[in-house]
């Protein structure tokens, strides 16, 4: 039976969840606006979008209320299928769909870069190893690598937002070492975790990464983290600049036209 996760911990995941569905479809309504699109191509493109963030995470509730990724002794965790899958979507609509390749490429590198600071509820990690949850050997590192990427987004932002000589290289490794540590977690998470795969023993396993609630962090918000990373690294490997100064890019002085325009 898999650990029961305190109440806490059920608001922390579901309230970050469900945010960060919300702000990720808000700011495709935003980004699109602007495109030039029909009102049919726009509002088609957010009705898609709405379903895969939406369908995406619902499907994960289930996902996780019905125990289908939980391991057993000899039943191997299926929890990298929905991590695979979501990756693979995502890279699948962003070379497939030009609207989508132009709403992400449109977004200021300091925002693509300082969203990454709600990386910080990885801190929740340590708390659940606390009341002995969890593994050291799990939420030590996987915590350690979440706060300190989170707590480092806004100044990368910062320091790419004015444009210093090692900017552009700094939020290359920012990036880099968000999906390396992103990585180690969810290894970390599945060779602590019952079944075949299991390499690391003693003391709690990590099952409740395997259900609700605490299933929503490796299986929508470790996708998604990814893919925002890999979205700046697009940029930046392309070289791509943003029309306006890095300072405004960060304050966000030349988004509040578009911005204003979508809410009257």
């Amino acid at each position: 039976m898999a650990p029961n996760a305190p109440t806490w911990a059920w608001v922390l995941v579901f309230v970050a969840s469900i945010a960060v569905a919300v702000a990720a479809w808000l700011g495709l309504a935003v980004l699109v606006r602007p495109l030039g699109l029909s009102r049919a191509k726009r509002t088609n493109f957010l009705a898609v979008a709405a379903l895969l963030l939406g369908g995406g995470l619902a499907l994960d509730v289930v996902l996780g209320a019905t125990h289908a990724l939980r391991a057993g002794p000899d039943r191997f965790p299926f929890i990298g299928l929905p991590i695979a899958g979501v990756l693979a979507i995502g890279f699948l609509a962003f070379f497939s769909s030009p609207t989508l390749r132009r709403a992400l490429e449109a977004i200021p590198q300091p925002w693509l870069v300082g969203v990454q600071v709600g990386r910080v509820i990885g801190g929740s990690f340590l708390v659940l190893m606390a009341i002995h949850e969890l593994p050291a050997r799990f939420a030590i590192p996987a915590a350690t690598g979440d706060v300190t990427v989170g707590l480092a987004a806004p100044v990368v932002a910062y320091v790419y937002a004015r444009r210093g000589s090692a900017a552009r290289p700094l939020a290359i490794a920012f990036n880099l070492v968000g999906i390396l540590d992103l990585v180690v977690a969810v290894t970390l998470g599945v060779t602590s975790a019952p079944g075949p795969q299991r390499l690391f023993f003693g003391g709690p396993s990590t099952a409740m990464m395997a259900v609700l609630p605490m299933v929503l962090i490796p299986v929508f918000l470790v996708p998604l983290a990814i893919l925002t990373h890999a979205a700046s690294l697009h940029g930046l490997l392309a070289g791509r600049t943003e029309a306006a100064p890095g300072s405004e890019a960060l304050t966000g002085r030349t988004w509040r036209p578009t911005v204003n325009r979508l809410v009257h």
